[in-house]
């Protein structure tokens, strides 16, 4: 990833997602869990960080419920040294 400001943040992950689907009556279920390691560089004069590099963890948690092909229902939280939470809602163009 890479985000652009007064200074710029490269981040490379590297991680598993692991899950798996679980089906009943037209309705799936799939739990899964991502564990990471990210390598962020800190680049630019207006860098407000003394290290450059930064090596960290995080732990994604999260569940997809399906509803047929209709849509599905996106759970995720990140634990570690990224936190956040998210909620999503998919749903097929064609």
């Amino acid at each position: 990833g890479l985000g652009v400001g007064d200074y710029a943040i490269v981040s490379v992950p590297f991680g598993v997602s692991l899950g798996r689907t679980l089906d009943a009556d037209g309705v799936s279920f799939t739990p899964y869990f991502a564990p990471r390691l990210f390598l962020d560089a800190f680049l630019g004069d207006r860098n407000p960080r003394r290290d450059n590099l930064d090596l960290g963890f995080a732990m994604d948690l999260g569940a997809d419920v399906g509803f047929g092909s209709s849509f599905t229902l996106r759970f995720a939280a990140s634990l570690g040294d990224r936190e956040t939470l998210a909620i999503g809602f998919v749903f097929p163009v064609f």
